[in-house]
């Protein structure tokens, strides 16, 4: 589940060049540069958002499967994870305790450097700390990073998550507060809050067939100065064998400006794109894979 990072290079460097000056194609006919830059930066940081959402509850499912009830005293267990394919086969999965009762913690390790299938690449760890089974209703865990990084971005901050949901439709309350710094040291410091509902595939133990439908909204703010938001206007529909987002539309508020932007995903074909569109603009089409 993951939208292509690059978005985000390229949108420092559009983001430092319109802090000097206008882009050329900066008309009435077009999308502000600006205003594309700071939409591919709000995927961006979806995208990093929702790997890890994705990475965490493969990694809780995958955990689960090693519990046990008996006599013996482990309190601690690594595993690798090459049976969960989208977990990269070089991170390593602590829990404790391993025996016995909830809470747990559950540690994702990254190491140094991991590869996963998707070419990204991660370092440090997330631990997660649950109360319960990941589908038991009302379950909720928390998050603490520790020197985090995926494809050279570091991520710090809370993550608060709640199953609001029942036994047989799991849906999750996502509270976020995250800060993002890029290589350049840009900064983007984001305020989310979602509906994470498990749509399909929560009644088996197959990943591939899981469905999640996504409501919600956010706030960010940029070290460059800009200010914006979102609204998901018709839910987002994300699935373990489709990496981007395929369906449904989120509307982009910049501070200071009139128009929002409209962010269609469309209808559900893993296509890797995006349409943005601003009143009085011509639409343009994002490549999400690039």
């Amino acid at each position: 589940m993951n939208f292509s990072l690059k978005l985000f290079s390229a949108a420092l460097i559009v983001l430092s060049m319109a802090a000097c000056s206008k882009s050329d194609d900066d008309s009435a006919s077009n999308i502000s540069t600006e205003n594309v830059a700071l939409a591919e930066e709000c995927l961006t940081t979806e995208a990093i958002d929702n790997e890890i959402t994705a990475s965490i509850n493969t990694a809780l499912l995958v955990s689960e499967s090693s519990y046990s009830t008996s006599s013996t005293t482990i309190e601690e267990t690594a595993m690798t994870t090459k049976s969960a394919s989208t977990l990269p086969d070089c991170m390593t999965i602590s829990i404790k305790p391993l025996i016995g009762g909830f809470p747990k913690t559950i540690t994702l390790d990254f190491g140094d450097g991991c590869v996963g299938d998707d070419g990204f690449t991660r370092s440090g760890s997330i631990a997660v700390t649950i109360t319960d089974t990941l589908r038991a209703p009302g379950v909720s865990y928390s998050v603490v990073f520790d020197d985090f990084a995926i494809e050279g971005y570091s991520v710090a901050g809370t993550l608060y998550v709640e199953n609001t949901g029942t036994e047989t439709v799991p849906s999750f309350y996502e509270d976020m507060e995250l800060v993002f710094t890029g290589t350049s040291g840009l900064t983007i410091t984001k305020s989310k809050t979602i509906e994470r509902e498990w749509s399909e595939g929560a009644s088996t133990d197959d990943l591939t067939d899981d469905v999640f439908t996504i409501t919600g909204s956010a706030d960010s703010q940029s070290s460059s100065g800009y200010f914006y938001s979102y609204d998901i206007t018709t839910p987002l529909v994300m699935s373990y064998d489709c990496d981007p987002i395929s369906e449904g539309v989120m509307v982009l508020t910049i501070s200071g400006q009139t128009d929002p932007i409209t962010v269609d995903f469309g209808d559900g074909t893993c296509d890797w794109k995006a349409t943005l569109s601003q009143a009085g603009r011509r639409s343009i089409e994002v490549d999400l894979s690039n």
